[in-house]
């Protein structure tokens, strides 16, 4: 089952959306009361780094 999932994934495209992350879309995830799945991905990019 989990696998079905994790092979519905580009993990490449995934990586460059991380890695495209700023730190203006980290602040902004930082900001907001809900986040979803784009504020993770800043959250855990190289980006974030400064705010740990």
């Amino acid at each position: 089952m989990f696998t079905s999932v994790f092979e519905q994934y580009s993990w490449e495209d995934i990586k460059r959306s991380i890695y495209k992350k700023t730190k203006v879309d980290v602040e902004r995830a930082l900001g907001r009361s809900s986040r979803d799945l784009e504020d993770f991905a800043a959250l855990i990019s190289p980006a974030a780094a400064p705010y740990l």
